[in-house]
C-alpha cells in the first residue's frame, strides 16, 4: 500500500512561496490565532481580500478556505505574536535556499520583524528582530550545529544538499561516482530534494532507482539532470497544474504543483491553483486525524466508565449479598431463639464462676459430642474478640456473648439498614454510569467534533446590508459613507430604484430591478428597510418619510465653485415620496449547504426566505449584546439536527446584519 504524503515537501514550499507573495506582499495582518498544533495568519490584501495563511509547523504552509473554531482564549505565544506584528504589514515573504523554511518580514511602525516558519522535522514558528535575535519561539531546543534559545541570534540549519537549481553537469558526475549507493538515495543524499521529485526525475531519465549511482553513465547524466531542470522550470514558471492523487479505494495519497507520471496509475483531481489544492488535500488529513484522536478518545472514556461499571456492579452484588445475610442471620437467631440464647447463657455462667476459657472451650465440645441441641451450634470462641461463632441451618455467624440475645438479633438488622442504604446510593451510582455508557455508545456521532468545513464564499452583496423582498427582488444598502458611494458607483445598474430616508443619517438603498417594473410590495418593503436602518432607528422613532430616485439623479461631486462634506451626496430631479414608514425588522438565519446566513430586513419579506426568524424592536441593547442574545435564543428553539449550524454562526456575523443603535428581542410574538 502507498503511503500517503503527510507533510510538504521543499519543492512544493517553492512552488506555493511565489503564489503567496502574489497573493499576500504588502498585505495588513489582521490577526493571529492558534487551534492545536495549527496557526491561522489573518491578512488584508491590497486588493481588498480577506485572506488566511495556515501554518503547520513541520507539515504545511498555505492559504485555506476551511473554516476552524478559534479557542476564547489564545496562547501566551500567539499573545505574543500578535502584540509585535498584529496590524503590521507583510513586506517580504520567501523561503530559505530551497530548505524547509520559510520567511516572512513585517513592518510595524518603523520596526521589522521576520517571522520564521520550520516545516522540517517536528517544525517550529519563531519571530525575530531587526538584529534577528530570537524574541519568541514556539519551542525553545538545543541541538547539536546549532541552539534556539532567547536573545540568541537565530542561524538557518546546515544546508542539507547542493542546490538542484544550479547544480552542475561536473558535480553531479562528482557526486555518482563517490556514492556507494544507489542512485535514487544518492540524489536524495546529496541534492536538495525530495525524494517524490527525484523519483520523478529518474522515470522520465528511464533510469531504475536501484542502479548503482556509479554505474549511471554520463550521457545518461546529461539526461537526468536535463530532467531535473525540466521539472525545477516548472516551478520558476508558475504555471502550475496542480493534482491530488488517489488510490481506488479514494484514498488521497500526495499533491503535488504538477503532474507526476509517478503517479500515473492513481486517480488524478487537478486544480487550477496550488494553494487550494494543498488545502484540500492536507485538510483532509487533518479532519481524519482529529476524527482518529475523538475516536480514540471515546473509546478511552467507554472503557473507563466500563471498568468503573464493572466496579460498581460488583459492589452492588456484594451489598445485596450482605443484605440478605445479615438479616437472615437476625432471622435465624430469633427462629433459633431457645437454643442459642442457651449457649450464650452457658458462657456467660462459665466465665461468671472464673472457669478457664480452654476448659469452657473443652466442655462446649464435649457437649457437642453428647449431641445436646445448644452445643451442637457451637464452632468457635474467640475471647479476645468477646465472639462466639456458631453454625445455625448451614450459616455461620458471630455473636457478642457479652450482649443478649436480642442485642446481637437487633445488631445484624442494623448492619442490613446501613448496607440498604449503601446499595441504595450503589444503584444510583450504576444508573448514571450506565446512562453515561448509553449516551456514548448510542449517540457516539453527536460526541465526535464536526469535520472542518470549507469557508462559505460570500456574495457581493453580503458586505452590504440586504435582504430578499416577497418578490424575489435583491435589495442591497450601504454601511457607512464609503460603501454607500462604492454602492451607486460599482454595482447600481441604470434601472434599478434607489431609496433614502429622509432624514440625517440614513443609507443608500439600492432595489435591484433587473430591467423590470417592481411590484408595489417590493418598493414599500425597500422603503422600510431604508427607514430601519437609518438614524431614526436609534432616535426610537415611530416612522419616517422614505423618498426613491434613479441612480443618474445621485452625485457624489459638488457642483462648481461649491463644496460638499466629505460622504454626503446631491440628488437632482424630482423625488417619490414613501410617506410615514415603520421601523420594523425582522432577523432571520437562512440555512444553504450545511451553512448559516444571517439576513434582516422587514418581516414580510424574511419570513418568506426562512423559517427560522426572530423578530426585533427598539431597544437598550447595543448589536454586539443583541448578537449573542440572538444565538443563545436561536439554539434553543431551533431544530435539533440545526443546532450545530447555528452553533458555527459567528457574533460578528450576526452583528453586521443588525440596524444601528439599541434593539432587544421582540418576545412578544
Amino acid at each position: 500500500m502507498l503511503t500517503a504524503k503527510t507533510s510538504m515537501s521543499n519543492i512544493d514550499i517553492n512552488a506555493v512561496t511565489a503564489l503567496l507573495k502574489a497573493s499576500l506582499l504588502d498585505a495588513w495582518l489582521n490577526n493571529i490565532y492558534q487551534i492545536d498544533k495549527i496557526f491561522l495568519l489573518k491578512f488584508h490584501s491590497v486588493k481588498g481580500e480577506n485572506l488566511t495563511l495556515l501554518v503547520e509547523p513541520g507539515r504545511r504552509v498555505h492559504l485555506t478556505s476551511f473554516k476552524r473554531s478559534i479557542p476564547k482564549t489564545p496562547s501566551s505565544f500567539v499573545m505574543s505574536l500578535r502584540n509585535k506584528i498584529k496590524n503590521a504589514k507583510l513586506i517580504e515573504i520567501n523561503q530559505h535556499d530551497l530548505d524547509r523554511i520559510l520567511y516572512m518580514v513585517f513592518e510595524k511602525k518603523n520596526e521589522k520583524y521576520t517571522l520564521i516558519i520550520e516545516l522540517f522535522g517536528e517544525g517550529n514558528i519563531l519571530l525575530l528582530n531587526e538584529l534577528n535575535e530570537i524574541l519568541y519561539a514556539l519551542k525553545y531546543v538545543k541541538m547539536k550545529d546549532r541552539s534556539v534559545l532567547p536573545k540568541q541570534v537565530y542561524s538557518y540549519p546546515p544546508p542539507r544538499g547542493r542546490d538542484p537549481f544550479t547544480i552542475s553537469l561536473e558535480e553531479l558526475e562528482e557526486i555518482v561516482k563517490q556514492s556507494s549507493k544507489d542512485i535514487i538515495h544518492t540524489l536524495v543524499a546529496n541534492l536538495n530534494i525530495a525524494s517524490e521529485y527525484a523519483e520523478e526525475v529518474l522515470l522520465n531519465s528511464n533510469i531504475e532507482f536501484t542502479t548503482p549511482a556509479r554505474e549511471v553513465g554520463k550521457d545518461q547524466l546529461k539526461i537526468l539532470i536535463g530532467n531535473l531542470k525540466n521539472l525545477l522550470s516548472k516551478i520558476e514558471s508558475t504555471q502550475l497544474s496542480p493534482c491530488i492523487f488517489s488510490d481506488n479505494q479514494g484514498r488521497r495519497i500526495s499533491v503535488t504543483p504538477f503532474n507526476l507520471i509517478k503517479y500515473s496509475h492513481l486517480n488524478r483531481e487537478e486544480y487550477t491553483d496550488f494553494n487550494e489544492a494543498l488545502d484540500v488535500f492536507f485538510t483532509e488529513y487533518e479532519s481524519q486525524l482529529i476524527t482518529l484522536q475523538a475516536d480514540e478518545k471515546l473509546k478511552s472514556k467507554i472503557e473507563s466508565l466500563e471498568r468503573i461499571r464493572r466496579e460498581q456492579e460488583n459492589a452492588v452484588k456484594l451489598l445485596q449479598e450482605q443484605v440478605k445475610l445479615h438479616k437472615t442471620i437476625g432471622d435465624l437467631i430469633y427462629a433459633n431463639y431457645t437454643i442459642i440464647d442457651e449457649l450464650l447463657k452457658a458462657v456467660k455462667q462459665a466465665r461468671e464462676k472464673k472457669i478457664d476459657w480452654s476448659e469452657i472451650i473443652n466442655k462446649l465440645n464435649k457437649a457437642k459430642e453428647m449431641k445436646i441441641p445448644s452445643a451442637l451450634i457451637f464452632k468457635e470462641l474467640k475471647q479476645d474478640k468477646a465472639e462466639l461463632t456458631v453454625e445455625v441451618d448451614g450459616v455461620v455467624f458471630s455473636l457478642d456473648f457479652r450482649k443478649t440475645l436480642a442485642e446481637n438479633a437487633d445488631h445484624y438488622y442494623n448492619l442490613a439498614k446501613k448496607e440498604e442504604a449503601k446499595l441504595k446510593g450503589a444503584l444510583s451510582a450504576l444508573e448514571e454510569t450506565n446512562s453515561k455508557l448509553n449516551m456514548l455508545t448510542l449517540k457516539s456521532d453527536e460526541f465526535k467534533p464536526q469535520p472542518v468545513k470549507k469557508t462559505r464564499r460570500k456574495e457581493w452583496y453580503e458586505r452590504f446590508r440586504w435582504f430578499i423582498t416577497s418578490d424575489n427582488l435583491l435589495v442591497v444598502g450601504g454601511k457607512d459613507a464609503k460603501s454607500n458611494e462604492s454602492l451607486i458607483k460599482k454595482f447600481t445598474d441604470k434601472t434599478d430604484i434607489v431609496f433614502h430616508a429622509d432624514i440625517h443619517g440614513a443609507p443608500i438603498v439600492v432595489l435591484k430591478t433587473g430591467g423590470q417594473t417592481p411590484p408595489e410590495s417590493s418598493l414599500r418593503e425597500a422603503a422600510q428597510f431604508a427607514a430601519s436602518y437609518s438614524s431614526a432607528w436609534s432616535k426610537g422613532a415611530g416612522g419616517v418619510d422614505v423618498y426613491y430616485v434613479k441612480p443618474d439623479q445621485i452625485s457624489f461631486s459638488p457642483p462648481s465653485g461649491q463644496y460638499l462634506p466629505k460622504g454626503s451626496f446631491i440628488i437632482n430631479g424630482p423625488r417619490t415620496y414613501i410617506r410615514n414608514q415603520p421601523l420594523d425588522l425582522m432577523f432571520g438565519v437562512i440555512l444553504k449547504d450545511g451553512y448559516p446566513i444571517p439576513v434582516c430586513g422587514p418581516p414580510t419579506a424574511i419570513t418568506r426566505l426562512t423559517k427560522i426568524t426572530v423578530p426585533i424592536k427598539i431597544g437598550d441593547l447595543s448589536s454586539g449584546r443583541l448578537a449573542k442574545k440572538l444565538k443563545e435564543h436561536l439554539k434553543k428553539t431551533v431544530k435539533k439536527e440545526e443546532q450545530l449550524i447555528i452553533e458555527d454562526l459567528s457574533l460578528d456575523e450576526i452583528q453586521s446584519v443588525l440596524p444601528p443603535g439599541g434593539s432587544e428581542i421582540a418576545y412578544n410574538f
